[in-house]
């Protein structure tokens, strides 16, 4: 992954010449990316400072259950919607 990361500095990718402004902001994404982490499993860790981590996540398949009922409620207005729909079904 180090090395993949390496290539955002490079000054070609795919045989095209990358701008600095392009770089840049890649970088940024990625180092938003990273402080989310950070921030998420923080918040984690002090929403539930005695527990371990498995005391508290919850199992897929209820996770799954709780997603497709939410997912039921939607309301499929736009032909898209509709199609969205069929492919998740």
């Amino acid at each position: 992954m180090i090395k993949k990361l390496a290539n955002i500095t490079k000054t070609t990718q795919h045989g095209q010449n990358i701008e600095n402004k392009i770089k840049t902001f890649y970088i940024g994404l990625l180092t938003k990316f990273l402080f989310s982490c950070l921030i998420d499993a923080d918040r984690i860790d002090s929403a539930f400072p005695n527990k371990k981590n498995e005391e508290y996540l919850v199992p897929w398949d209820i996770a799954i259950e709780r997603l497709e009922k939410n997912l039921e409620k939607l309301q499929s207005n736009r032909p898209i919607d509709k199609i969205r729909r069929k492919i998740s079904a």
